[in-house]
């Protein structure tokens, strides 16, 4: 639990499943675009389908209390994630992780960053909460002895209505996976709190 936080709100979301079927075309022409070549889309890969069964999700809301006479900053609060493994069915000799480089290729990786980063994760867990494209720091963290991807990030800044700008703060997510367990931890800061807050979580 982060310093100072109250758990505000439990929620349960309905399982689901969807179907992705693969264009090899126009994953070629996203990897020229980004300047991905290095990356190989197999020819064998078009019109090949990806099925995935989502369980319920887990959903806890925490907020740290404001002073008297506040209203809560939904931005400062912290979301934790959790679910059985999603069931991810792929054709025969097919890597997630092909995938998974291009889209770290996409948020601004270098080649052989995309390459480790991609290798290590258990995509199955960016099915919970997607990697924002936009990272700025993405790192290889370890939780209960399991590889996890810390993203941070901070996003554009907002017009206001009298024609200023705000730019919020710094926010963080978390991805990793315990046996056939996924998590995924959203929250405010760089990192710091957010993984403080995974390795108390039993």
């Amino acid at each position: 639990m982060p310093r100072k936080a109250e758990l505000q709100e439990v929620a349960v979301g309905q399982p689901g499943a969807f179907r992705v079927q693969l264009d090899t075309a126009k994953l070629e022409a996203l990897a020229q675009v980004i300047g991905a070549e290095e990356i190989e889309i197999p020819a064998w890969w078009n019109g090949a389908t990806i099925d995935v069964e989502m369980p319920p999700v887990v959903a806890m809301r925490y907020l740290r209390p404001e002073a008297t006479g506040e209203a809560p900053d939904p931005q400062s609060a912290f979301v934790l994630l959790q679910s059985r493994a999603p069931e991810v069915e792929l054709p025969e000799g097919f890597e997630l992780s092909v995938l998974g480089e291009l889209g770290l290729r996409m948020a601004g990786l270098d080649a052989v960053e995309a390459r480790t980063f991609a290798r290590a994760i258990d995509w199955r867990s960016t099915l919970l909460v997607p990697v924002p494209v936009r990272g700025q720091q993405y790192r290889e963290v370890e939780v209960h002895g399991q590889k996890g991807l810390l993203v941070s990030f901070r996003p554009e800044p907002k017009t206001m209505p009298d024609g200023t700008t705000r730019r919020a703060g710094w926010r963080s997510v978390l991805l990793w996976s315990e046996g056939e367990l996924c998590f995924g931890l959203q929250g405010p800061g760089e990192g710091v709190e957010v993984l403080e807050m995974a390795q108390s979580i039993r």
